[in-house]
């Protein structure tokens, strides 16, 4: 298997074509890792970058296989100095991992992971966030062997508040509205439509979808309502947080992978969603919301 670095923005544009191919092919892929999310990530994020790019044999046309990665080096009392390794969509992308096309993955999976434990040098390989499917995960994990690699689980769990963050919901929609609604119970299903049949009939309530002339008024106003439900939370983080959501955001509008719904009372936003649009998955992500939580006569967050 040949494996080649990457660690500049001239190289990486050149195997796009190869990545968006791949990209199409695996059933592991995601939206966080396609070619432009990660390109806009580290184009933004200034960090130390590199992916590895795989194919069977160096006069192989294109790549099979890809793992994007960055490092950061760290410091510890003990032992001084040392280099941590992540996937490169950690730190803001809800979910990292490998592409590959499905008929290499037996074989180049575990050769990336050699390629990482015995060419690469670091001290820890933190893997948050990984999303993958089971057979992949052990093909990966495997060759750190646990005699020679200390293990330790990440915690995604907030014991202030009770929330386990490790938990990611997600569904299959249904071909239209009416059979996602049959899927309900009959309770909800009633609701719902109830509180659509009245916002149909107010004429000062209304739902609009963001638009190119709109989307960065409509950005703003979310990530308002966002800071103020987390900005306690949050503390010093918060300004890193909401620029670093607004830069990626804009840029996914601009490229028409952004779906922003408003939902207005009058003149007066009071909740918005943004959603991430995968045309190639067809998926829609949640990435973030906010509302105006002093807001009572309709159940916004609901609507």
């Amino acid at each position: 298997m040949y494996i080649r670095v990457i660690d500049d923005f001239g190289e990486f544009a050149a195997v796009r074509g190869d990545w968006d191919a791949v990209y199409a092919a695996d059933p592991d892929a995601q939206f966080f890792l396609s070619w432009q999310w990660l390109f806009d990530w580290l184009t933004c994020h200034k960090t130390v970058w590199f992916v590895l790019a795989a194919k069977r044999d160096e006069s192989d046309e294109a790549y099979a296989a890809f793992l994007p990665m960055r490092m950061r080096t760290q410091y510890d009392e003990k032992f001084g100095f040392f280099n941590q390794l992540h996937f490169a969509g950690d730190g803001f992308s809800d979910y990292t991992g490998i592409l590959t096309r499905p008929e290499f993955e037996a074989e180049v999976v575990p050769a990336l992971a050699e390629f990482v434990k015995r060419k690469l040098h670091w001290a820890r390989f933190t893997m948050d966030n990984l999303l993958m499917s089971e057979p992949r995960r052990r093909l990966f994990l495997e060759p750190f062997d646990k005699v020679r690699f200390s293990q330790t689980d990440i915690d995604y769990r907030d014991s202030r508040h009770g929330v386990d963050n490790s938990l990611c919901l997600a569904i299959d929609l249904p071909e239209d509205w009416d059979s996602y609604l049959a899927t309900l119970s009959a309770n909800n299903r009633q609701k719902i439509r109830r509180l659509l049949r009245k916002v149909d009939a107010a004429e000062d309530c209304r739902i609009t979808l963001a638009t190119p002339a709109t989307f960065e008024r409509d950005l703003r106003m979310l990530l308002h309502f966002w800071r103020i439900k987390w900005e306690s939370r949050k503390g010093q983080r918060t300004e890193s947080i909401l620029g670093r959501n607004f830069v990626m955001l804009m840029r996914c509008a601009r490229q028409g992978r952004l779906m922003l719904p408003v939902f207005w009372h009058g003149d007066r936003p009071v909740a918005a969603l943004a959603l991430l649009v995968d045309p190639i998955k067809k998926s829609l992500l949640f990435f973030i919301t906010g509302r105006d939580e002093t807001y009572s006569e309709m159940p916004a967050g609901y609507l």
